[in-house]
């Protein structure tokens, strides 16, 4: 959804019980301020297209990259000296063997996950 994400009921009964009630199979949802529509945007961008456009979001969103993102391209280097990706002033790339390690590249600007993790364990581990 353009201004929320919502996660569906997990329960196959339960689901297919709001299902046949009339009632959206929903179990929780949140709705998105623009900080989370811009991570959104960089974390699909990294997932799906392999690159950020670090100058094409600047001027959509009206701020500095480095600027906001700073501690995020601090730890980003990190993934840059294992060789899983390449950025510059304009860009962010996943290089081939950073594949692989896609998810745990873009977690990096996922600011709702950083604070789930402060506050307890989370599932769905990456390696």
């Amino acid at each position: 959804m353009a201004n929320a994400y919502v996660q569906n009921e997990k329960v196959i009964p339960a689901y297919r019980r709001k299902v046949q009630e009339g009632v959206p199979p929903t179990l929780r949802g949140v709705g998105l301020s623009d900080e989370d529509r811009i991570r959104r945007e960089i974390i699909m961008s990294i997932m799906c297209n392999w690159r950020v456009d670090k100058a094409g979001l600047e001027k959509r969103w009206g701020f500095d990259f480095a600027e906001k993102f700073g501690p995020e391209l601090e730890e980003l280097r990190e993934e840059e000296r294992r060789g899983f990706v390449q950025q510059d002033d304009t860009e962010i790339r996943v290089v081939d063997t950073g594949r692989i390690f896609v998810r745990n590249i873009a977690m990096i600007f996922d600011e709702r996950l950083r604070r789930m993790e402060r506050e307890g364990p989370v599932f769905s581990r990456t390696v």
